[in-house]
């Protein structure tokens, strides 16, 4: 089995049956969703950042991938648990194809 075939099933992405199971270290914190709530559309750029190192480096790939194909984060964590298995099975495909085409630092 090769680095790619083997890309499932050592990686869990946010919104699959696995990822679901770990800990939510990269969910959007209550002082966000808080925000969210009060209606302050306002970036907060040191959240943001903040939020991005707290990733792990599968995780930050999952979303530069999915910011790629044109959903943002928020938008992804709106979604049912059906949409988001569907739209990360994409993301996988996505990222095997950069892979195999030696893209994958360019999402």
């Amino acid at each position: 089995m090769n680095n790619i075939d083997s890309l499932d099933n050592r990686t869990s992405y946010p919104g699959s049956a696995s990822a679901q199971s770990k800990s939510n270290a990269a969910t959007v914190s209550f002082e966000s969703k808080l925000q969210l709530a009060k209606g302050s559309a306002k970036p907060d750029p040191a959240r943001e950042l903040q939020e991005w190192l707290a990733m792990t480096p599968d995780q930050r790939l999952f979303f530069t991938v999915l910011h790629s194909m044109g959903v943002s984060k928020e938008q992804y964590e709106q979604m049912s648990p059906e949409e988001k298995e569907k739209l990360a099975e994409k993301v996988r495909e996505r990222i095997k194809e950069m892979a195999k085409n030696g893209t994958a630092g360019t999402a």
